[in-house]
């Protein structure tokens, strides 16, 4: 794991005195200095228990900054992929992302292509926070999903 990440993850909860400014001083860190490959390692710093929602929300806006800097198929291969890691603890961090994903056109044909490509269990994974999403609001997401979920 990355040394940045690995310091990310030890402080994720964001308990400390100070703590919120160090966090996003390293998450623009690694905007800057890296590449699609640490996006699985970023996935496992999400704590849905964070005393600071916004440092999470922080480091979701890091991950997309890093997908569009490089790739976007390459980069929601690389989310997909780390989807997993976040669960069970940051389940609504991951429901958010997908919600991210599924406001935007490119990304749901690019995440559509993704999805396609990771293993089964991960996408046994993604299906079910997808169709929990179309159940939750089928008039806002349904048609998004169905069409993320073609074949």
């Amino acid at each position: 794991m990355d040394s940045r990440v690995k310091k990310l993850y030890e402080m994720r909860l964001l308990k400390k005195s100070g703590a919120v400014f160090e966090f996003e001083k390293i998450l623009n860190d690694i905007a800057e200095n890296s590449d699609l490959q640490i996006i699985p390692e970023l996935c496992e710093v999400f704590d849905d228990s964070c005393d600071f929602p916004s440092s999470m929300d922080a480091l979701k806006k890091i991950i997309f900054h890093i997908i569009k800097k490089f790739d976007l198929n390459d980069g929601l291969l690389q989310l997909a992929n780390g989807i997993p890691k976040m669960l069970p603890h940051a389940e609504d961090n991951a429901i958010f992302i997908h919600y991210n994903i599924l406001n935007d056109d490119k990304m749901i044909e690019a995440y559509r292509k993704a999805v396609k490509k990771v293993d089964e269990e991960t996408r046994e994974t993604i299906i079910s926070l997808l169709e929990d999403i179309k159940d939750e609001e089928p008039d806002r997401f349904g048609n998004k999903v169905d069409k993320l979920l073609a074949d």
